[in-house]
């Protein structure tokens, strides 16, 4: 082997070595820039060898008739050293760029190394600082081994339980015992550490020496090997007493607050104010808008989705408070998407970090309910603002000491003092003493009395006229207590005017009507003398008892006189017994009387008048009827009375039927007719003095219009009462009720 050969030899080694050093670097390209040429060189070198060889040694024995050296010559000289040189160009370009790139590689694995161990020495700051943090902090630690067996209890087990670690070590969970929790939530935990499962916030309570409670939370992990076997648990314990009984506290008060918190519509949320993006929204979010949560994340979803009318002030409003770092609360309106504009009150908290905004948190409420009912409220009270001070009344409404609180524009009018002037002032401050006094007794009363309050008072306006006015005051409660009271006061004085006038113009007629009557009374029998003697007289002449009158005409004018004063004794009669009636001085003397005889006597009476108009007559009376308590003469003329004007206002062939009916309270006499009937609109005046029936509508029958009044007062003066029901064209019925009182009845009797 030739010089030359062997320095082929070392070229192709090292290029070798510089080809597979890159597989020695773990980490690093498997393929470099100076990879391809290297191969090459390497392909053409190793077959410029292996050609050799072959001539040298193999040719002579396959051909030994071949001269292998002319042969070796000649691909020397006109191939292989072309292939020589080519090679040896690729082995060097490849190995300049393939030893940049491993100096490239070296370099980072240097500072690979470097940066390994500087992280080597903060793992070992990080277990020093976990060390502190473990000895310094609340909770302490524990392990368990594979079979459940408590194999470690750090050193605060004993400073927070009081118990000594010996307490739990070597023992399992079944062997310490259930502490007092619930029997389900302590199966379940055995459960948990039975299968191997991992668990957080087992909460158990326990009992210090001292008797005391402390109450832990226990979470723990279980460990297993690269093969899946079960080594035990590794976990941590709370102390969780002050937060126990916090909770213990909220859960007392749950009741209390659990409709307000069960009734809200708050949206909890996050946002990012480098972003301007939700970066949390609570579920209720979609329940109330209607929009994905998704969608809530998205760029600029707050602004776009503003009312249009209140976007520039809301950004303008929650941009400028964030940069200062306030906290705010504002409300505007959010489009749903349904189209719906929902009114929010957003209650925000800014969040910073080295006294920088970089976020804010709040609640947005759903307040489109109160925002309708202050609407509600603000269209009630233009309303009501607009009727209280239209009112044709002074309305006030005063606190229970008596401070006016609220006043109407006519109170201003009536009593010239404008609502700042009153509003807040109790009476002694507004008024001389006298009417203070007034004022505030009466508002003593109200307030002692909670009830309403009505009075006539007199109260100068702020002209200096007196008037009368009546006041009413009507308590207000809140609950059972009362509150305030409010007060009407209407301007009465006209009325009060006319009222005493009209009082004196009533008192006026009633003394003439008075006088009338006592008079007509008085005259009775000045008046009835004459007439009698005038009765008698005609009576004598037209029956001729002295002899007769010589001529026919003479009788005739007799009885024309004697007809017309008995009328005209009815009439009287009539006139007068009103008028005693009307100045109490109609005797009543009330006794045991038969009624059917009282109606028998009635209608023989009248018979000869039913008779003449060929109207039936009859009576429908029981037998042996219970006697009524009453005026006999009164009660002959009310039957009279009654039949007489049936009789008069039947018609021709028609039938009039007279009843008596005994009740349990009363007596009822009835007379019905088939005569010509009342309208309806009379019947309300049929029994008022000097009220005439007629047949037609302009024919009134015989009489002035007394009978009737006569009648019902006279049942009047016997608590009894009239009744009258009536069909025009079909007849009338009269119905007379008489109270009877079965003692004295039976009194009067005898019995």
């Amino acid at each position: 082997m030739t010089a030359l050969d062997i320095i082929v030899i070392g070229i192709g080694a090292f290029a070798g070595w510089s080809f597979f050093s890159e597989r020695l670097l773990p980490g690093q390209a498997t393929w470099s820039r100076g990879r391809v040429p290297l191969i090459l060189g390497i392909i053409l070198i190793t077959a410029f060898f292996a050609t050799d060889l072959f001539v040298m040694h193999g040719l002579p024995l396959l051909a030994p008739e071949i001269d292998a050296a002319a042969v070796m010559n000649t691909l020397h000289l006109d191939y292989c050293w072309f292939a020589f040189i080519v090679g040896l160009a690729g082995i060097v370009v490849g190995f300049t760029l393939n030893n940049r790139d491993l100096v490239a590689i070296l370099r980072q694995q240097s500072a690979l190394h470097a940066d390994h161990d500087r992280m080597k020495k903060a793992l070992l700051v990080s277990e020093e600082q976990f060390r502190d943090f473990a000895i310094a902090a609340t909770d302490w630690f524990w392990e368990m081994d594979s079979q459940l067996r408590f194999s470690y209890l750090s050193e605060k087990f004993t400073a927070v339980t009081g118990l000594p670690q010996t307490a739990l070590l070597g023992k399992t969970r079944e062997e310490s015992g259930n502490p007092g929790v619930d029997e389900k939530v302590w199966n379940q935990h055995l459960a948990n550490l039975a299968a191997h499962r991992p668990f957080r916030d087992f909460v158990l309570p326990r009992t210090k020496p001292d008797g005391s409670i402390v109450w832990i939370s226990v979470s723990g992990i279980p460990r297993f090997d690269d093969s899946g076997v079960f080594l035990g648990y590794r976990g941590a314990v709370k102390d969780i007493t002050e937060q126990k009984l916090a909770e213990d506290k909220l859960w007392e008060s749950e009741d209390r607050f659990r409709p307000l918190v069960e009734t809200t519509k708050a949206i909890a949320w996050e946002l990012d104010i480098a972003t301007w993006r939700f970066t949390y929204v609570s579920p209720q979010a979609e329940a109330l808008f209607g929009y994905p949560l998704k969608d809530w994340m998205k760029e600029d979803f707050w602004t776009d989705h503003l009312e249009p009318k209140d976007r520039d002030a809301a950004v303008a409003y929650c941009t400028t408070s964030t940069e200062r770092g306030e906290d705010h609360e504002f409300e505007y309106r959010m489009i749903a998407a349904d189209g719906r504009a929902v009114w929010i009150r957003d209650i925000v908290t800014v969040i910073t970090d080295k006294g920088k905004p970089v976020g804010l948190r709040g609640f947005m409420v759903d307040i489109t309910e109160q925002k309708e009912t202050e609407r509600a409220l603000r269209i009630s009270d233009r309303r009501f603002r607009a009727i209280f001070d239209n009112v044709p009344a002074a309305l006030f409404l005063k606190e229970v000491d008596g401070a006016y609180k609220l006043i109407n524009q006519r109170y201003t009018d009536w009593f010239g003092v404008e609502p700042e002037e009153i509003v807040g002032k109790a009476v002694h401050e507004l008024y001389p003493k006298e009417r203070a006094d007034r004022y505030a007794a009466g508002d003593r009363e109200i307030a002692d009395r909670k009830t309403v309050i009505s009075d006539e008072v007199d109260i100068p306006l702020k002209s200096g006229e007196a008037r009368t006015f009546t006041l009413t005051k009507f308590p207000i409660f809140d609950g059972e207590e009362m509150s305030d009271f409010g007060g009407v006061m209407i301007d009465i004085t006209k009325r009060k005017r006319a009222e005493a006038q009209l009082q004196r113009a009533i008192a006026s007629a009633e003394a003439a009507n008075h006088a009338k009557s006592r008079f007509l009374a008085n005259m009775s029998h000045e008046i009835r003398t004459p007439l009698n003697a005038i009765l008698g007289f005609a009576d004598t002449m037209r029956s001729e008892i002295f002899g007769p009158l010589g001529s026919e005409r003479y009788v005739d004018y007799a009885d024309g006189v004697y007809v017309s004063g008995r009328h005209l004794l009815e009439l009287i009669n009539d006139i007068l017994d009103i008028s005693r009636i009307e100045v109490g001085e109609y005797p009543i003397h009330k006794e045991a009387v038969a009624a059917t005889e009282i109606i028998e006597e009635c209608v023989t009476l009248v018979q000869s008048m039913a008779d003449a108009s060929t109207v039936q007559l009859r009576t429908d009376v029981p037998v042996n009827p219970p006697n009524l308590y009453a005026d006999r003469r009164a009660l002959k003329q009310i039957a009279l009375n009654l039949i007489s004007n049936a009789v008069k206002f039947s018609k021709d062939g028609g039938e009039i039927v007279v009843a008596l009916r005994s009740r349990s309270d009363c007596s009822e006499i009835t007379v019905s007719d088939q005569g010509a009937g009342i309208a309806e609109e009379d019947l309300v005046t049929i029994t008022k003095p000097f009220e005439r029936g007629r047949v037609g509508a302009y024919e009134h029958k015989d009489g002035i219009g007394l009978g009737l009044a006569i009648t019902k007062s006279l049942i009047e003066l016997h608590d009894g009462t009239l009744g009258i029901s009536s069909e025009l064209g079909k007849g009338t019925t009269v119905t007379v009720r008489l109270p009877h009182n079965a003692a004295d009845v039976m009194q009067e009797a005898g019995c």
